[in-house]
């Protein structure tokens, strides 16, 4: 499974918090690298138990998901991103857009 995933990235107190608007999840960490990489493992982690449950798909569509070439990605303009405050995820680290569970 591939998953396109942005990030919102804003300091909160002694942390960066790392944040992915399309699956409501965030993580956090000293860094803008390692809360992107805590957020990824969250992401993970919530993938493989949504498959468990066989909720996945429904909760992929729910979100506004959509299939497009074996790639799981929600269009743009639902994103509402802005220059300033978001870091698409598959530009920092291909591990996110290759989510395998």
């Amino acid at each position: 499974m591939k998953l396109e995933v942005a990030a919102e990235l804003f300091p909160e107190e002694s942390v960066i918090v790392a944040y992915a608007r399309s699956l409501d999840l965030s993580s956090c960490g000293r860094t803008q690298n390692d809360a992107i990489h805590a957020l990824i493992e969250a992401i993970r982690l919530f993938l493989k138990v949504s498959q468990e449950r066989g909720t996945l798909e429904r909760i992929l569509i729910e979100n506004g998901f959509v299939l497009q070439d074996d790639l799981w990605r929600v269009p743009a303009q639902t994103e509402n991103w802005t220059a300033d405050n978001i870091v698409p995820l598959e530009k920092v680290t291909r591990r996110l857009a290759c989510v395998e569970i």
